[in-house]
């Protein structure tokens, strides 16, 4: 049926991890096991206390050897409106495997994980589920699918980077929130192979402190990791993104990292609005293996301490809104809007103070709503001698040849 935790208590402090629906732990790995356990649908609620451990909005899998799934069959919802989680929060499953024995492991949730913040601090957000190796030996295949994930952080929320709490161990990964799931291979075994999948994902952060990287997709690393998401939504507002003076980048797609295989997002969308990025932010993947189909991408008000990264997916848009910085651009676009305010004066888009360089040369698309004598961009730019603008008035559209 259903499972429920409620944690209400200022002066409570739990001393280890909070799970929302069953607990799999296999203790002999000189046995073969076989077990299926599987919940309706659970939820997790904190409002004050410590949790000295990790948030687990589905169920926890821990496997030697054997076949084991723990299953939420319906929806996992996790709630925290204070208090302080000195672990990571997860939206989905856990799936964890060790110690040199072989086995198949599962921690599903097959409909909706979300998490919903309001206030309280917690040492990350994962919206999926988490895969995890903590071993160099045995042969190990473990997932964690959820059908979709949803994280909301708003209000007088504080996120840190991710730190993974469990007996005698700790793992820290350089990201604050991960839309998507995870898959962690800590020791990089090449026998070992870990899945992390969504259907979609969305995170919305608005007025929070997040004080490490943010990921719209997922995150795999060390071999034999992978997550897949078919379609990631990011939306940034009025946030802090490294109030602890780290810089924090955004990342619209997923991440792979040290050997992963792969980190894959068909469809990502991208909005910051309102808020200054002291970091970098990529429409598209990072890395080799970190792959965007499509990425659509829209920059309001905000300020890009580095770079504007359009590298690493098939084709992407981009929308610049009232007034913007960045650093500099990396890569190049098919489709390129901007979009002055009635009574704005300053550029749209300024690049490196006015001294960088955006390269318009492949776009297919160029689009601008601006007064007259509007400057769109105060930077060099680069373009073909075929490319022409768009421009909306009053009175109109008309189209400028640049080449011309």
């Amino acid at each position: 049926g259903t499972s429920s935790v409620f944690v209400d208590a200022e002066n409570a402090t739990l001393g280890d991890e909070v799970i929302g629906g069953s607990y799999v732990r296999q203790r002999d790995s000189k046995v073969t096991n076989t077990a299926s356990v599987t919940v309706e649908s659970t939820s997790v609620t904190i409002q004050n206390g410590t949790v000295k451990g990790n948030v687990i909005g589905g169920g926890k899998v821990n496997g030697l050897q054997g076949t084991i799934s723990n299953t939420v069959t319906g929806d996992a919802s996790v709630t925290i409106s204070g208090g302080t989680v000195e672990g990571v929060v997860i939206g989905g499953g856990h799936s964890k495997i060790g110690q040199g024995a072989s086995g198949t492991m599962a921690a599903d949730v097959e409909g909706q994980a979300s998490i919903q913040m309001t206030g309280g601090t917690v040492h990350g957000v994962i919206g999926g589920g988490l895969s995890y190796a903590y071993d160099t030996t045995g042969k190990f295949v473990s997932t964690s699918a959820v059908g979709s994930s949803a994280v909301s952080i708003s209000g007088d929320s504080t996120v840190e980077a991710i730190t993974y709490l469990a007996a005698g161990d700790e793992v820290n990964i350089s990201a604050a929130v991960v839309g998507g799931g995870v898959s962690w291979n800590k020791k990089n075994s090449e026998t070992t192979t870990l899945t992390s999948t969504s259907d979609a994902s969305s995170v919305v952060i608005d007025g929070a402190t997040i004080n490490d990287n943010v990921v719209g997709g997922g995150y795999a690393y060390g071999s034999g990791s992978e997550t897949a998401v078919k379609s990631a939504s990011l939306t940034i507002s009025n946030a802090e993104l490294g109030s602890s003076g780290k810089e924090v980048n955004v990342y619209a797609g997923g991440v792979a990292s040290a050997n992963a295989k792969s980190s894959s997002v068909e469809s990502a969308l991208l909005q910051i609005t309102a808020t200054k990025v002291s970091g970098s932010v990529y429409t598209g993947g990072s890395g080799a293996n970190s792959t965007v189909g499509t990425s659509s991408a829209s920059l309001t008000d905000t300020t890009v301490s580095g770079e504007l990264n359009f590298k690493g997916s098939d084709e992407t848009s981009i929308v610049f809104n009232g007034v913007n910085s960045v650093g500099n651009v990396t890569g190049t676009a098919q489709s390129y809007t901007f979009n002055a305010a009635d009574d704005q004066n300053d550029p749209v888009l300024t690049i490196g103070d006015g001294k960088g360089t955006i390269d318009l040369s492949a776009a297919k698309s160029i689009r601008a709503k601006a007064k007259a004598g509007q400057t769109l961009i105060d930077g060099s730019v680069k373009t073909d001698k075929e490319i022409v603008v768009v421009v909306e008035t009053p009175t109109g559209d008309f189209t400028y040849n640049v080449g011309a």
